[in-house]
């Protein structure tokens, strides 16, 4: 199953108490890939079945114990069965350094807690702040402090005092 992240949704009109809010919040969890359990596996490196029975390179976002939800770059996530995900060995394989990056973002965003303050792209260069209130699989809702609530994905992220 294909699945695309977004990359920012602004959903400024979601209050709480308004049935319009709690519908464009369900719609941004949604996009978000829903509610998400904890993420030991966040950041891995694998290998997954991709077009026409081709190998492909992802990072794991998410993992249940039936399934795994891998990055394939831009905003393409792709959920496979456990069965068919092979991790990789960096040492004897090659990777993209977008690959490794992105590794890199996961493994940051699975560590990240609710109800702490991050940093997130608003946008046009801009970076802001917020609180983290609720994590999905592929990104989280952030809370920003005009009272409006972002839709994040897990590469726009990141703890406070840290560098972009």
């Amino acid at each position: 199953m294909k699945r695309t992240l977004p990359l920012l949704a602004d959903l400024q009109r979601a209050t709480r108490g308004s049935d319009a809010g709690r519908l464009q919040l369900e719609r941004a969890r949604a996009r978000l890939g829903g509610p998400a359990a904890a993420a030991a596996y966040g950041g891995r490196l694998v290998e997954v079945p991709g077009a026409a029975g081709l190998p492909v390179i992802g990072v794991v976002l998410h993992q249940t114990e039936v399934d795994v939800d891998v990055w394939l770059g831009d905003t393409l996530v792709r959920r496979v069965k456990r069965e068919h995900v092979i991790a990789i060995d960096t040492a004897t394989r090659e990777v993209s350094d977008e690959m490794i990056r992105a590794s890199s973002d996961a493994r940051r965003f699975c560590a990240m807690e609710r109800d702490t303050r991050v940093r997130y792209d608003a946008g046009g260069g801009a970076i802001a702040e917020g609180l983290l209130f609720e994590k999905c699989r592929f990104g989280a809702l952030v809370a920003r402090d005009d009272g409006g609530v972002m839709a994040v994905g897990f590469r726009r992220l990141w703890p406070v005092g840290t560098a972009d």
